[in-house]
């Protein structure tokens, strides 16, 4: 089960679902969601337009173990399952009605590296587009899909895309480092007040000219081994730069000038390790 606020404004508009903790070892985005459930609740910020549908833990028994997951990835398998299996299959169904009832959705992440904020813009429409100005972030990622064929319905993104919703994810940054909470609440503001929700929002953060960043490989780590720095994400590397070391001796290296994007230098056999991305 899953527990989901609503907020209600006596005036008609947006209609918005904000996910956190997708992932339970991403805590930025529940403890956001709980601060800004409280103020709402306390009549501190006042919702003047539309309705709000807050759910600060996806995956409460992940969230509660600390760990990614349960049984798999939620954020890939996020689809109406007929014959759910795994835990995560049951929360993908009750999310997807929440998902099914609303205009738009903000689904909030955070990266094992240190990180700057950044989002997604497969989904290329002048509303996304327009969105992601108002938040500031500093790069948008595109190419994720084609990484993965085969497998669109399968993140919140492009489940609520396919239904006709406008959405996003938004990485706020290093996961274990606690100021990545109040970005995520910053996200979120700036969310609430783009979509006529509530009203202006003061970003105290210098202006941002966001930078569109290509993912073209994403590196499964396939045999034991680590990565060869204390790469961050958006790390700049070169044609040739030897990425990761593997323990048979061999070695894995970048295929052209670009950035390193979410290294997990933590990563398990058969978790994604990087991915690879050139200037859009």
């Amino acid at each position: 089960m899953i527990e989901a606020r609503v907020f209600c404004s006596t005036r008609t508009g947006p209609q918005l679902l904000m996910l956190g903790g997708v992932h339970g070892d991403e805590p930025c985005g529940t403890v956001a969601l709980d601060r800004l459930a409280q103020e709402l609740s306390s009549g501190q910020i006042e919702l003047t337009a539309g309705r709000l549908t807050l759910v600060p833990r996806a995956n409460p028994k992940a969230g509660a173990a600390n760990e990614r997951y349960k049984d798999i990835n939620l954020n890939r398998v996020m689809q109406k399952h007929e014959n759910p299996h795994h835990y995560e299959h049951f929360i993908a169904n009750s999310i997807c009605q929440h998902v099914d009832h609303v205009d738009l959705v903000l689904d909030l992440h955070a990266v094992t590296a240190p990180s700057a904020p950044f989002t997604f813009l497969d989904w290329d429409t002048p509303a996304t587009r327009s969105w992601i100005k108002a938040l500031n972030v500093p790069y948008a990622l595109t190419g994720w899909d084609a990484l993965y064929p085969g497998e669109t319905g399968s993140t919140t993104i492009s489940y609520a895309n396919g239904k006709g919703k406008t959405a996003l994810v938004v990485e706020c940054g290093q996961k274990t480092n606690p100021t990545t909470a109040d970005i995520a609440y910053r996200i979120a503001r700036l969310t609430l007040a783009h979509l006529g929700l509530t009203g202006p929002y003061a970003d105290d953060t210098p202006p941002a000219q966001t930078k569109i960043v290509r993912m073209t490989k994403v590196v499964w780590k396939e045999t034991e081994g680590k990565l060869t720095g204390a790469f961050e994400n958006f790390s700049p590397v070169t044609a040739g730069q030897v990425l990761a070391q593997l323990d048979n001796g061999s070695t894995l290296t970048a295929d052209a000038d670009g950035v390193i994007i979410m290294p997990k230098a933590t990563a398990v056999m058969g978790e994604e390790w990087y991915y690879l991305a050139v200037p859009e």
